[in-house]
């Protein structure tokens, strides 16, 4: 299999980055001229990469779940 495409160089961990990933993953999925093993490889690789976006968003909310805790604290403590 060959790895020189640019999302194999990747190393941010950004939530669009690892969307883009998974993108190339699809498109690569879509050639007719894959080999079955090359075709388990980009799914096992795009679920993880999905795993890992999916990981962000979950932190993503509960941060801001903390953060609006955290203004309702302070406006209630204006309001008294």
């Amino acid at each position: 299999m060959n790895k020189n495409k640019k999302n194999d160089n990747i190393k941010s961990d950004s939530f669009e980055d690892h969307l883009m990933i998974v993108q190339q993953y699809i498109e690569k999925l879509g050639d007719e001229n894959i080999t079955l093993h090359q075709s388990m490889e980009f799914y096992k690789e795009g679920m993880q990469t999905l795993k890992k976006a999916q990981k962000m968003l979950e932190d993503a909310k509960i941060r801001c779940q903390e953060l609006k805790a955290q203004f309702d604290e302070q406006v209630d403590k204006k309001e008294v």
